[in-house]
C-alpha cells in the first residue's frame, strides 16, 4: 500500500498577512522609540547647564526665594496656595504648589533641584509633542521626530526652561499637550473618558497658567486640519472648555489690572497695533533665526516728535501680507494656515497691543506656538514622492538635522547666560544698553554680593535714567550702610521717602540705622510707621525690641519680644533678647528661664551660658553660677578668670 501524503493545511489570507503586518509594526515602534531616545538625549544634553545655575533677582524671589507659601506642603497650607488671589500679579496655584515641592527638598539651598524639575517636565513636554504629532500624522516618525526635536532643543526655549520662575510655562504645557493627545484619541474613538480626562488636563493647565485657555481654538485648529465636518456635535463638546477658558481669563485680567497691564494712555493705539504687529513678526523671525536673543527686549524710545522707528510702522503691512498669503494658499493646501493660526492664536495674548509688564517681547511667549510652523514644514516636506520630490525631502531634512544640531548648540551655550543674576543682567545690557532695569538687578546682585563699588556704578547709571524709582534709593542706601557710610544712607532712604512716604524698606532700614546711630526716639516712630504698614512683619517687631532694651524701657521690649517669640518660638536672640529685659527689671527667675530656653535650644550656646550664670549669681544660686559659666568657657565664651574665683571666694 502507497502511503498517503498529508496534505498541509494551507493558510487563510489573513493568517499569511498576519505575520509580516506584526513585524512591521514591532519594526515602526522600535524605530519611534529609537527616534525618541535621541530626541530626548540632544534635548538634555542642550540644557544640562541648567542644572548648574543658580536663583536670578528676576521673578525668583517672588516665586521662591521669599514666597511664604512654599514653607509647607500640608493640607492647610495648600488650600492657602489655591485661596491666595495672586502671585507675583498671576493666579497659578498648581505652579506655586510644584515649587512648595521643590522647597520640601531642597529649601533655598540647592537651586539645582528647581532646574532640575523644569528640565524634567521640558523632556516630558518633548516627549508628549513626539507623541501628539506621531498620532496626528498617522505614525510619521520623520515628522513626529523632528517636531520634538526642534521644540525639544529651540533657543527661544531656554528662557522657559532655564528660569525657576518660569516654571509655570513647562507645568501648564504638560498640561496643555496631555488634553490636545486625549481630545484627538477622543475625537478618533468617540470614548468619553477621553474627553473627560482632556477636560481634567485642561483644568489642570489653567491653574499652572492662565495662557492654556488658547487650547479650545487649538483643538479646532486640529479638527480643520483632520477634517472634521462641523456640525453641532463638534461644536457643543467644545463648550466646556470654552466656558473655562471665559472664567480663567477674566480672572487673569482682573489680577493682571492691578499693576501688570500699563496705563492705555502711555502709547497711541496706532503704536500699540505696530508693536503687536512686530512682536509677531519677530516670533517668526526668530523661529528660524534665534539671534539677540535676550532676557529683556525694551520698547522703542519715542523722538522728539513721538515717532518711532521705520521697521514698527512696516510691520503691520508685512504682517497683513502673510495673512494674505496665507489665506490664498487655503485653495491648495491646509497646512500652511494651520501653520499660521496655530502660532498666531498661541502667541495672540501676549502680543503687545494691551500691554502686560515692561517688555515689547518675551522668548516664553513661544514655548508652544512654535510646534503648528514646525509640525507644518516637516508634514509638506515627508509627502514628497517621486524622484525629484524625494530629493527634495531628503534634502530638506537634511537642512533641518543640521539646523537642529546649530539650534542646540546654540541652546547649550545660552543657558550658561542665567548662571546667575550678574550673568543675566550683563547679556541684558550688551544688546540693550538703554534697559534700565538690568542696571537695577545687577547693581542690587553686586550689592548683597559684597561688590560695593560696582554695585555703585551700575547704581549711578540707572539714576541718571530713571530718578522717580524710590526703590533704587533704597538699595542705594543698604550699599552705603555696608560700606560703614551712615550719613549718606541715610539721605537715600530720605529721598526713597520723599517720593513714596510709607515705602516698607526704606522706613524699616532708616529706623535700623537711627537705633546704630542711637537716635531710639527716631527709631522707634519708623519702626511704628512700618507696624501700621504690614503688622504681620516680625522683624519689625524684633528690632523695635532691641531698641527699646537698647534706650532703657524694658517693658517695651518685652511686649515686643513677646511678640516674636509667639510667632517664632525657635528664635534664640529672642529668648536671651527678652531674657536680658527681665534681667534689667530685676525678674531674674523670669530671665533664668528665658536664658535656659535658649541652651535647650542649642547647647553650644556660650552667651547664654554666660547670661544664666550672671543671672543666677543675682539670685545667690553660686553653684549654678560656677557651672553655668563653665560651661560658658567651655563652648568658646570669654569668662574672665576673676569671675568664676568671684563664685568660689562667695
Amino acid at each position: 500500500m502507497k502511503k498517503q501524503k498529508t496534505k498541509s493545511i494551507p493558510h487563510t489570507p489573513n493568517q499569511q498577512k498576519a505575520k509580516p503586518e506584526v513585524k512591521k509594526n514591532n519594526s515602526a515602534i522600535l524605530i519611534a522609540a529609537l527616534t525618541l531616545a535621541v530626541v530626548l538625549i540632544i534635548t538634555y544634553i542642550s540644557f544640562s547647564p541648567s542644572l548648574k545655575c543658580d536663583f536670578t533677582n528676576w521673578d525668583d524671589p517672588r516665586y521662591v526665594l521669599e514666597n511664604p507659601l512654599l514653607k509647607s506642603t500640608k493640607s492647610e497650607n495648600i488650600k492657602e496656595i489655591f485661596k491666595t488671589k495672586e502671585v507675583s500679579l498671576n493666579y497659578h496655584p498648581l505652579t506655586i504648589l510644584s515649587l512648595a515641592m521643590d522647597y520640601q527638598k531642597a529649601k533655598l539651598d540647592k537651586p539645582e533641584v528647581y532646574h532640575r524639575t523644569n528640565v524634567m517636565l521640558h523632556l516630558a513636554n518633548t516627549l508628549l509633542v513626539f507623541i501628539l504629532i506621531y498620532l496626528f500624522s498617522n505614525g510619521r516618525i520623520e515628522v513626529a521626530g523632528f517636531t520634538a526635536l526642534f521644540f525639544g532643543i529651540h533657543p527661544m526655549h531656554v528662557e522657559s526652561v532655564t528660569w525657576i520662575a518660569e516654571r509655570k510655562d513647562v507645568l501648564y504645557t504638560f498640561f496643555f499637550l496631555l488634553s490636545l493627545i486625549t481630545y484627538l484619541k477622543f475625537s478618533e474613538t468617540k470614548k468619553w473618558w477621553f474627553y473627560i480626562i482632556a477636560l481634567l488636563a485642561f483644568t489642570l493647565s489653567l491653574l499652572s497658567k492662565a495662557m492654556a485657555v488658547t487650547l479650545p481654538v487649538i483643538m479646532i485648529l486640529f479638527d480643520f486640519l483632520k477634517g472634521r465636518k462641523p456640525d453641532v456635535k463638534l461644536f457643543l463638546e467644545k463648550i466646556p472648555f470654552f466656558i473655562l477658558s471665559l472664567a480663567f481669563g477674566i480672572i487673569a485680567l482682573r489680577i493682571q489690572s492691578q499693576g501688570a497691564i500699563a496705563e492705555f494712555d502711555t502709547f497711541t493705539v496706532f503704536q500699540r497695533v505696530m508693536f503687536a504687529s512686530y512682536g509677531a513678526l519677530m516670533y517668526l523671525v526668530k523661529l528660524v533665526a534665534p539671534f539677540k536673543l535676550s532676557a529683556f527686549y525694551p520698547y522703542p524710545n519715542l523722538d522728539n516728535n513721538g515717532n518711532i522707528s521705520a521697521e514698527f510702522y512696516a510691520a503691520p503691512v508685512i504682517l497683513l501680507l502673510i495673512t494674505a498669503l496665507v489665506l490664498w494658499s487655503l485653495k491648495k493646501t491646509k497646512l500652511l494656515f494651520f501653520a499660521f493660526a496655530f502660532y498666531l492664536v498661541s502667541v495672540a495674548m501676549v502680543l503687545q497691543f494691551i500691554s502686560v509688564g515692561s517688555a515689547i517681547m518675551a522668548d516664553r511667549y513661544t514655548y508652544i506656538a512654535y510646534i503648528g510652523p514646525i509640525f507644518s514644514l516637516t508634514l509638506a516636506l515627508s509627502k514628497g514622492e517621486g524622484k525629484r520630490q524625494s530629493a527634495l525631502k531628503w534634502g530638506g531634512f537634511a537642512v533641518l538635522l543640521i539646523t537642529a544640531l546649530i539650534f542646540a548648540r546654540i541652546t547649550y551655550e545660552r543657558t550658561s547666560v542665567w548662571n546667575n543674576s550678574e550673568t543675566l543682567w550683563t547679556d541684558v545690557i550688551s544688546k540693550y544698553p538703554n534697559v534700565e532695569v538690568a542696571y537695577k538687578n545687577r547693581g542690587n546682585y553686586y550689592g548683597q554680593n559684597g561688590k560695593h563699588d560696582l554695585a555703585l556704578k551700575d547704581y549711578d547709571v540707572y539714576l541718571k535714567m530713571n530718578q522717580k524709582d524710590p526703590n533704587i534709593y533704597v538699595n542705594f542706601g543698604n550699599v552705603m550702610n555696608l560700606k560703614g557710610q551712615n550719613d549718606k544712607a541715610l539721605d537715600a532712604y530720605n529721598k526713597a521717602l520723599a517720593l513714596e512716604p510709607n515705602n516698607f524698606q526704606a522706613l524699616m532700614n532708616r529706623g535700623n540705622i537711627q537705633g546704630t546711630l542711637l537716635q531710639y526716639d527716631k527709631a522707634i516712630a519708623d519702626y511704628n510707621r512700618v507696624e501700621q504698614i504690614d503688622p504681620g512683619f516680625t522683624q519689625l517687631y524684633f528690632n523695635r525690641g532691641l531698641t527699646y532694651l537698647n534706650s532703657g524701657n524694658s517693658q517695651k521690649s518685652v511686649e515686643d519680644f513677646n511678640t516674636v517669640l509667639k510667632r517664632e518660638p525657635d528664635n534664640i536672640q529672642a529668648w536671651m533678647n527678652r531674657g536680658v529685659a527681665y534681667f534689667k527689671m530685676e525678674n531674674y527667675p523670669t530671665a533664668m528661664n528665658d536664658f535656659m530656653k535658649a541652651t535647650k535650644l542649642q547647647s553650644n550656646n556660650g552667651e547664654a551660658w554666660f547670661k544664666a550664670s550672671v543671672t543666677a549669681f543675682k539670685m545667690n544660686n553660686l553653684k549654678d553660677a560656677e557651672t553655668f559659666a563653665l560651661k560658658a568657657k567651655l563652648y568658646g565664651y570669654k569668662v574672665e578668670d576673676s569671675y568664676l574665683q568671684s563664685l568660689k571666694t562667695n
